[in-house]
């Protein structure tokens, strides 16, 4: 899986994530690209890129300079839809499930009053530090399945076939040496 943090001056906008969270006071995005790449044998690849599952996984991506002081939501945008997905933090790290691989926004938002949470985030641990600012990183995926509909065939180039056809002649020329052999000494 390749991840990626944007940094200043990549031009994504997170105006539209941060409107999907009540309270946000701010956002950092981060890019999850999945990509199945399988070697031919003759020095190429094949190339698939996956943006969506059929079942959800669940990842998980520490944030720098936590603060429990403030909730946390992840925000999807995939294909310019944005969605806001149910989060749980649990020691520092925001986790949710997904069956689509896009970019996702970490919104930081003031924290809700217990019972009363609106932006899908709920808390699991106490630590923190005094530091307002958020940047998320990318952390472990705790689970990935993925069944695809169609695999591509491997090893079966001509340097296959090739390598069959001459196992198959040398067999035959071995046992015609031997049937020689026995032919002489008898």
């Amino acid at each position: 899986m390749y991840c990626c943090l944007p940094g200043p001056g990549t031009g994504y906008d997170m105006t539209a994530a941060q409107q999907k969270v009540a309270g946000a006071v701010s956002a950092q995005a981060v890019e999850l690209d999945l990509n199945q790449i399988v070697a031919k044998g003759d020095g190429t690849n094949w190339e698939t890129k996956i943006t969506e599952f059929t079942n959800p996984i669940t990842l998980s991506l520490g944030i720098n300079n936590y603060d429990a002081n403030y909730d946390y939501v992840v925000v999807r945008d995939h294909n310019g839809t944005t969605t806001a997905l149910p989060t749980k933090v649990i020691d520092g790290k925001v986790t949710f499930e997904t069956n689509q691989f896009s970019t996702y926004v970490i919104v930081k938002k003031e924290k809700t009053t217990a019972g009363t949470s609106t932006g899908g985030s709920s808390h699991e641990d106490s630590k923190g530090n005094d530091n307002n600012s958020s940047d998320a990183q990318p952390a472990t995926t705790q689970a990935v399945t993925q069944e695809l509909d169609v695999v591509p065939k491997t090893g079966e180039g001509i340097a296959t076939y090739i390598t069959e056809i001459m196992s198959l002649f040398g067999g035959i020329l071995l046992i015609t040496m031997g049937i020689l052999l026995q032919r002489k000494r008898g």
